[in-house]
């Protein structure tokens, strides 16, 4: 699994935030144990371009995204008990709130 996670803004702490996302519970993404790989990015407001208001969300500043590369979770149910996984534990761990974190899931073969 590859987690790019790009933010601006106040994070107080990227460790919990990355734990959060290569935990052995992912919640719907069964990842054999030591598949994590991580880059994070800290963009400026220039850098990190989106729209505060697209689709009905009230992005802030303080917004996340992040992009997981997987070969598994590739079902709608699997993808939505990841997500809100994400997004209680970034509230809870780091007080993000989850109109600012936007989780693009890419899926691949294992081959690739």
């Amino acid at each position: 699994m590859l987690v790019l996670i790009y933010f601006r803004g106040k994070v107080p702490s990227i460790a919990p935030l990355s734990l959060t996302l290569c935990t052995r519970d992912r919640r719907g993404l069964e990842a054999p144990d030591g598949d994590r790989f991580i880059v994070i990015g800290e963009h400026s407001p220039e850098n990190l371009i989106y729209d505060p208001k697209f689709l009905g969300w009230d992005r802030s500043p303080d917004f996340i995204l992040i992009q997981v590369t997987s070969t598994v979770g590739n079902n709608k149910d699997s993808k939505l008990a990841f997500f809100r996984y994400i997004a209680d534990e970034l509230k809870s761990k780091l007080s993000v709130r989850s109109d600012d974190v936007m989780i693009n899931m890419v899926f691949v073969d294992r081959s690739d």
